[in-house]
């Protein structure tokens, strides 16, 4: 930080001079994690709920509970059920796939995540 003096009709002023940034700061890499969107309604429609872990079932969470119809992976490789406890599997699918309809119609009940 520089100090300078300067003068103001007969009035002394101080001045400072911050550095700037010469170099643009790197970006923070993502989290490796685990998030899958969840939707009611085929074509990433109806009410959707967002899941960060790994599920042994969907009870109690809303209305996707025996009626998900299409997801889209966020982070992570996501393995689906189409019964609790994970229990039949409906495939593996890794984070940007985006499936408009489920393989598993209203079926999809438990998943696994490997965070990534």
């Amino acid at each position: 930080m520089k100090i300078a003096l300067i003068g103001l009709t007969g009035l002394a002023a101080i001045a400072l001079t911050l550095p700037t940034a010469t170099a643009a700061r790197p970006k923070p890499k993502p989290k490796a994690g685990c998030s899958i969107i969840l939707y009611h309604d085929a074509n990433f429609a109806g009410p959707d709920r967002r899941l960060v872990a790994t599920f042994p079932d969907l009870k109690g969470v809303g209305e996707v509970y025996k009626q998900v119809s299409s997801f889209v992976v966020e982070k992570g490789t996501w393995t689906l059920f189409a019964d609790e406890g994970f229990k039949n599997s409906v495939g593996t699918f890794p984070k940007g796939s985006r499936v408009a309809q489920a393989p598993s119609n209203n079926e999809i009940d438990s998943g696994m995540c490997k965070p990534s």
